[in-house]
């Protein structure tokens, strides 16, 4: 199986799961069970995981897109729960700040591979850094953002830069945007860079989202924790 399972967001698609500011999205594949974020609370990201039939102590990676507590908060329970996970940050210079004593955590500064079929997109500087992941199943690539802070057009650019097939086909996570003329603007640059499907959550707000759920269509997926996307089918 290969898909995609929100496990930390601001919205719930189910009432026994619960929702908080933050993101966190389980990247499940053949070979690797990969967190992108881990949310602000180790508690709620347990308590979603186990509800959705998920075990942490399984987990082999964790990949956090930026440094802001909301993303990265429940890292050290995360760690102590399961001290053997690979992590991948976006500055080392920081991770003092969010990783428990004695852990190393690992940083790749430009484009590369973490494994088969997952990639970094490489760390975009700006007023928030900030990185991105690219997960390819047959041919088909799926990017996943936390907040977007660098655009998402130059994150799409990286994106598609080093997708093995020159092309992403969907976008899933935050896009910090808020109004229809932003929604309007990311729509026409997305659909234009060819990508057909799209899962706005997190910082992408409701009117933003709205907008692009009619202008998409049948490209939309509406996220929150509990949200599954297959990516065998994308």
């Amino acid at each position: 199986m290969a898909r995609l399972l929100t496990l930390v967001d601001n919205f719930s698609l189910k009432p026994e799961l619960k929702a908080v500011w933050g993101l966190s999205i389980l990247v499940e594949l053949p070979s690797l069970k990969l967190l992108f974020d881990v949310g602000p609370s180790f508690d709620i990201l347990q308590r979603n995981a186990e509800a959705l039939s998920i075990d942490l102590s399984k987990v082999d990676m964790v990949f956090i897109s930026h440094l802001h507590a909301d993303h990265v908060g429940a890292l050290n329970g995360l760690l102590a729960f399961n001290p053997d996970l690979e992590i991948y940050l976006p500055d080392p210079k920081l991770s003092l700040a969010f990783v428990r004593s004695g852990f190393k955590a690992k940083y790749m500064e430009d484009a590369g591979v973490l494994a088969e079929g997952v990639y970094t997109i490489g760390v975009l500087r700006g007023v928030v850094d900030e990185q991105a992941l690219l997960v390819v199943v047959n041919d088909r690539s799926a990017l996943l953002t936390g907040c977007a802070h660098p655009g998402v057009k130059r994150i799409l650019e990286s994106a598609i830069k080093i997708s093995p097939t020159g092309k992403v086909q969907c976008v899933v996570g935050g896009l910090h945007i808020s109004s229809a003329s932003e929604a309007l603007d990311a729509w026409s640059y997305l659909k234009e860079s060819g990508v057909s499907l799209i899962s706005p959550c997190h910082c992408t707000g409701p009117l933003a989202r709205s907008v692009l759920a009619d202008l998409f269509r049948d490209g939309f997926i509406t996220n929150g924790v509990g949200c599954e996307i297959r990516l065998n089918s994308l």
